[in-house]
């Protein structure tokens, strides 16, 4: 490989990752199960102030605000 080149790492990065861990894309489903365990309010850091974040039950499903 020419190293004086125009040579983009990340993408030399990523090719090599690829090779050598081959990897399936998850299946997305939605959630069907039982969400009252995941239900409230979650606070936490986020780019130097705080996120909340409300998981509610909707009529499709759950839903996070």
């Amino acid at each position: 490989m020419n190293s004086g080149g125009n040579i983009d790492p990340g993408a030399v990065a990523g090719e090599l990752a690829a090779e050598l861990l081959p990897w399936k894309l998850p299946v997305v489903t939605p959630f069907s199960g039982d969400a009252t365990p995941l239900l409230g309010t979650y606070r936490g850091p986020s780019r130097g102030r705080e996120m909340i974040l409300e998981v509610t039950q909707g009529a499709q499903g759950i839903q996070i605000r």
